[in-house]
């Protein structure tokens, strides 16, 4: 499940208009992708695997924004940026090309 922070918000399991479960299904695929970027930035660079033993903020924002900047230049060298210049689709916009309208098949609880 996801935290009850304040500062985050969690898809609505009680969904009941067309938009509520739009904005739900949709902050899951984000999620979902957010999750997988990590898993695979924690396998390339091992001080994300096992935390940072840093006592500032700025000091971890710069180790995560370094190990950003080496795995995009890792990407580049191994060739795998190529067709990258216009975005890469996510899960949820290609489901969206493939199922334009209101073709979703969402079921709503009543």
């Amino acid at each position: 499940g996801c935290l009850q922070w304040s500062c985050t918000v969690s898809p609505n399991k009680n969904a009941t208009t067309y938009e509520t479960i739009h904005f739900s299904e949709w902050l899951k695929s984000m999620r979902k992708d957010v999750e997988c970027i990590f898993g695979i930035m924690k396998g390339r660079f091992i001080i994300l695997r096992y935390g940072f033993r840093f006592h500032s903020i700025e000091k971890c924002d710069q180790m995560w924004l370094t190990c950003c900047a080496l795995d995009n230049l890792l990407l580049n060298v191994e060739g795998l940026d190529k067709n990258w210049d216009h975005g890469v689709i996510s899960d949820w916009e290609r489901f969206n090309s493939q199922h334009p309208g209101d073709n979703y098949n969402l079921q709503v609880k009543t």
